[in-house]
């Protein structure tokens, strides 16, 4: 996976130099640009561009010059927010009996410095859902199958151009994970004590973030996700940003 990785960071970066040639083709191929017109949440112009399902050959390239995409017509079910709302605020110790105790991304985990709280659900393994909730895990993994096909689909455009991701990496069983994920004060331990001493990489993305009143406020410091591909979808407003080449903070 890590040489994988290194090939297709490689492609993106020797992409760079055509920026100027990408920007005309883009626009001859009719890619939108994000704007408010384009994109609900309003997304800066420097953020990414709209792609339309049916035009998802174009990917590849547009990965190049942009940082993230917003995905149009994909057909994908409404996502199962009302299930993960309903995961999420169950008492804690119900919340408990779904952890798995040598994973963290498998069943439920939180973080309670940063007022993070997740569920994650892969194939290959059990679903650790709500107990007796059969309507959480067919509509769960209903989603999951939807979105995977999507995922799968955009990993063929990469290979029908250089073969970057090896075909039984994605169609294997447990080749992506799904998460629910919420932010909320109702996770955070306010009396949780602050290491400024310490600088791990987990530290800096749990450490507690305050208020102008000192009071501690849900967050996850900037970072870059250690897979290929992030297909997200989120409530509205999201609370997500995406840092784009010019070092500019664009919400999404």
């Amino acid at each position: 996976m890590s040489s994988m990785k290194s090939r297709i960071k490689k492609l993106f970066l020797n992409g760079n130099e055509k920026d100027q040639k990408l920007g005309a083709k883009l626009k001859e191929s009719g890619a939108q640009d994000l704007t408010a017109g384009t994109c609900p949440r309003g997304a800066d112009v420097n953020t990414g561009t709209a792609v339309d399902y049916k035009d998802i050959s174009q990917i590849p390239d547009i990965l190049i010059k942009y940082p993230a995409i917003y995905l149009i017509n994909h057909e994908l079910s409404p996502a199962p927010f009302g299930h993960a709302r309903t995961l999420l605020t169950l008492p804690k110790k119900i919340k408990d009996t779904l952890r798995d105790p040598k994973s963290t991304v498998r069943g439920y985990n939180n973080a309670k410095a940063s007022g993070r709280e997740w569920w994650d659900y892969n194939p290959a393994e059990k679903l650790l859902g709500p107990p007796d909730d059969e309507e959480f895990k067919k509509d769960t993994t209903e989603f999951f199958n939807q979105s995977i096909k999507i995922l799968q689909n955009i990993c063929h455009q990469f290979n029908s151009r250089r073969q970057l991701i090896p075909q039984e990496v994605s169609e294997d069983v447990g080749f992506s994970t799904m998460r629910y994920l919420r932010y909320s004060p109702d996770v955070i331990d306010q009396q949780q004590p602050q290491n400024p001493d310490q600088s791990t990489y987990n530290t800096v993305l749990n450490s507690h973030r305050a208020d102008d009143n000192g009071e501690a406020i849900p967050h996850i410091e900037a970072h870059t996700d250690l897979d290929i591909l992030t297909l997200i979808t989120a409530t509205e407003p999201s609370g997500l940003y995406v840092w784009n080449r010019r070092g500019e903070r664009i919400p999404l």
